[in-house]
């Protein structure tokens, strides 16, 4: 006797993607009259209007700014307030950007994963310094503050039913693509030369992501001059990894360039790169590379980075009292003798 055949079973198949739902906003504060205004307000606090405005909006924020630091200090702080949230708690990151009305960015600091519970503010106690931002808005007087804001909103289950014509989206190329031209000698518009090598660069790619390219290309083309253009105050390495980060926004050997890159971000105005730089140079910060810390602080007008190696130099007073003896520390004694004199005064604060 012959078996039955086996009864085919339908499976009908599913999957679930979950994931968080953003949201971002972007807020921006001008203040006028910014020297008087600061004067007058001191170390009271000033609120922003609320963002976005509208009773009918489910989320909203504020920011809360002190011209000078309450401490007694001259340093500005700035922080950033959740007024309104359905869930009374909210998972941001979040960017705060100081400049002035010549779009120079004078003040630029980046908040990862905070958590906002009910209408607590956060932020930073010392995020510039008031004489250097009256100095930097001299020319009319105008500071513009900027906050973006991205938030995981909530918390999405999405269910799928699956079918045969179901496929993945391909994975994007475009970073790879892109990283590509790095080392293109085919293509590109313009030849930079730097040192003993030339870079065959893309004008409308440079001008986009930097100011200082953009006006260095068109003076070139209002001259007309010959499209080679040549750099002689950054290595050809520090170039190299500079044109990377335009195209791709990434950075081979961060930690060994930052110093050379941070340098190369601020003569080209990217603050986006700067910012990254100066994470690398904070992350590995010691008393032995301290100084340098000041030092490229102190020339490229940093106080965010000067402000965080004068709080690690305070911590670590013991090793920098023995440091103070060695030949190293004569010499930034003998060439720059302010930054010595700020560090001293940090041993004996701690």
């Amino acid at each position: 006797m012959s078996s039955a055949p086996t009864k085919k079973v339908r499976v009908q198949e599913s999957s679930s993607v979950t994931f968080f739902e953003r949201k971002a906003f972007k807020f921006t504060w001008t203040i006028k009259e910014f020297s008087s205004w600061t004067a007058e307000i001191g170390s009271c606090m000033q609120q922003s209007a609320v963002f976005p405005s509208g009773k009918e909006e489910s989320i909203q924020w504020a920011l809360q700014f002190y011209p000078q630091c309450r401490k007694g200090i001259p340093f500005c702080e700035l922080y950033l307030t959740m007024l309104k949230c359905p869930g009374k708690q909210l998972n941001t990151k979040f960017r705060f950007t100081m400049q002035n009305s010549k779009k120079e960015i004078l003040v630029s600091v980046d908040y990862i994963e905070h958590r906002f519970v009910d209408t607590m503010a956060y932020g930073h106690s010392q995020i510039g310094d008031n004489d250097f931002l009256v100095d930097k808005t001299k020319h009319d007087d105008v500071l513009i503050i900027t906050c973006e804001i991205e938030a995981k909103v909530r918390l999405v289950h999405e269910n799928n039913q699956s079918t045969n014509n179901d496929q993945p989206a391909p994975p994007s190329s475009i970073a790879d693509d892109f990283g590509a031209l790095v080392d293109g000698q085919r293509f590109g518009d313009v030849t930079v030369k730097v040192g003993d090598k030339r870079f065959r660069v893309y004008k409308g790619i440079l001008a986009s992501r930097s100011p200082v390219f953009a006006a260095m290309f068109e003076h070139t083309m209002k001259e007309k001059i010959k499209s080679v253009v040549t750099i002689v105050d950054v290595e050809p390495d520090v170039f190299h990894e500079l044109l990377r980060y335009i195209y791709t926004d990434k950075v081979q050997n961060l930690t060994a360039l930052a110093y050379q890159l941070f340098a190369a971000a601020d003569k080209y105005d990217i603050g986006t790169l700067k910012t990254l730089c100066r994470m690398s140079i904070l992350a590995n910060i010691s008393t032995e590379n301290a100084t340098d810390a000041l030092k490229c602080a102190d020339l490229h007008l940093d106080s965010e980075m000067k402000r965080h190696t004068l709080g690690f130099l305070r911590k670590n007073s013991g090793s920098l009292l023995a440091m103070t003896e060695t030949a190293g520390w004569k010499a930034f004694e003998l060439t720059f003798p302010h930054l010595a004199i700020e560090v001293l005064k940090a041993i004996v604060k701690s």
